[in-house]
């Protein structure tokens, strides 16, 4: 809060934005701090994005059963490994969530952008675009691909959006080097995106499982599956290598929960029950017999 307000009052240097000290008084200062910070919502960071089972999965990215969706922060931050590297990237964050049923699972992803560029070659303005990483095989063991688009013996299979085709498309790369679409008729993926007040909003669906298994990460609950994120700002001249990029982190298909583990208890407190009633059974008829 502290910060929006000192923000407001001396302007950011290096900026558009001036100060609005003279502009406002200080109780309006404050009262608009709070405004901002009342339009924010908590960051929320971990290793882990955990995916929600649902019956119905949504299609649209404005479809309010995200709100009861947990979400997770990935910061990103500019790829300087390789020519050409990208400083100053615009997107430095990219909120995640996930869901999925039987058959499907969806990822909504949010991210901050002013522009919503579409891409013109003549004035050298690129697409606004964004990509979601997997292993083509989840690993056995703590070994991954290479993050930035996987290695020779460990290639990753890339769900990409971007501004250009207005779609999705899903692709294999076994380094920045070497990237390949899939063929048509091995794209599974569909998108749906909403761009709004600086904002987009992007969700992806595709099948849990594919035929294309040297191809395309198959998704199984119970099972930590690494997955990294790539975006570019057109506008901001990102463009192939010149993007941001996150570490990798994990996906988490949130595991059923069979119904005997609510059975057996029922049962054994049945079988205890009964065991207890026919031991007391016995002492009474012995002590009748006794008598």
């Amino acid at each position: 809060m502290e910060d929006i307000y000192r923000s407001i009052t001396t302007g950011l240097d290096g900026s558009p934005m001036a100060s609005f000290e003279d502009a406002l008084s200080e109780e309006e200062r404050w009262a608009l701090a709070h405004y901002v910070s009342s339009l924010q919502t908590p960051r929320k960071l971990g290793f882990t994005l955990v995916a929600k089972r649902v019956e119905t999965l949504p299609s649209d990215a404005a479809d309010p059963l995200w709100d009861s969706v947990d979400y997770l922060d990935v910061p990103m931050v500019g790829q300087v490994v390789i020519e050409p590297r990208m400083f100053t990237p615009r997107v430095d964050n990219v909120r995640v969530q996930a869901v999925y049923n039987d058959k499907d699972a969806a990822f909504r992803l949010v991210w901050d952008d002013s522009t919503e560029t579409k891409p013109d070659p003549a004035s050298k303005i690129f697409e606004d675009a964004i990509a979601v990483q997997f292993p083509v095989k989840v690993p056995a063991g703590p070994k991954r691909p290479y993050f930035l688009m996987g290695d020779a013996e460990n290639p990753v299979n890339l769900w990409r959006w971007g501004s250009a085709r207005s779609g999705a498309i899903e692709l294999n790369a076994k380094g920045a080097n070497q990237i390949q679409p899939q063929s048509e008729s091995a794209q599974q993926l569909a998108a749906n995106l909403k761009y709004v007040d600086g904002q987009y909003r992007l969700v992806f669906k595709r099948a849990l499982s594919t035929p294309d298994r040297d191809l395309d990460i198959q998704l199984a609950p119970g099972q930590f599956i690494p997955l990294a994120f790539f975006a570019w700002d057109g506008a901001n001249n990102e463009t192939a290598a010149k993007s941001s990029l996150s570490a990798w982190y994990f996906l988490l298909l949130e595991p059923t929960i069979p119904a005997t583990v609510y059975l057996y208890p029922f049962l054994a407190f049945l079988l205890t029950g009964a065991a207890q009633w026919g031991f007391i059974r016995r002492i009474r008829k012995h002590k009748g017999s006794a008598a």
